[in-house]
């Protein structure tokens, strides 16, 4: 009878947890909250690729600050400049082709961000001197989120 119970109780719990559905061609929960923030992400990839410098910048919080991944604060960079740093690298690039891939997507409570985790594969014609070159870039990044005002705003990340 334990034996019955437990293969029962164990049968229920994989229905329970198979059952959950996911973002399409993702391993992501399908809720409001996730659903919106993939498709942000969605939205700053085509972004990207159009280098459409109003897009990206309607979808960053005026809060937005990075330290670029060091610790050296010289290369530290806020709302303020990230138009011209993004107007300055567009500037040198011709082609931007990007595919992404939103990994993960978790909540932090304590801070009431938002993790996204997610993997890009880009190539981009670049003109270095007067050659164009094309070059080729593959990594995981995490963008951080914050809802401002019912929408959610890239406050940390690019």
């Amino acid at each position: 009878m334990k034996i019955i119970m437990m293969i029962l109780s164990l049968s229920i719990l994989f229905v329970s947890c198979s059952s959950q559905k996911m973002i399409e061609g993702t391993s992501i929960k399908d809720s409001d909250e996730n659903r919106e923030l993939y498709n942000i992400m969605q939205k700053y990839n085509k972004s990207l690729e159009e280098k459409n410098i109003d897009e990206i910048m309607a979808i960053v919080s005026k809060r937005y600050y990075d330290n670029s991944g060091t610790i050296d604060n010289t290369d530290d960079f806020g709302y303020s400049q990230l138009r011209d740093i993004l107007t300055k690298r567009f500037s040198q690039i011709k082609e931007i082709f990007q595919t992404i891939k939103v990994r993960k997507i978790n909540y932090n409570k304590s801070t009431d961000k938002y993790y996204v985790t997610y993997q890009y594969d880009a190539k981009f014609l670049m003109n270095i001197g007067n050659n164009d070159e094309w070059h080729k870039k593959s990594d995981i990044n995490q963008i951080v989120f914050k809802k401002e005002d019912e929408s959610f705003k890239i406050i940390k990340g690019l």
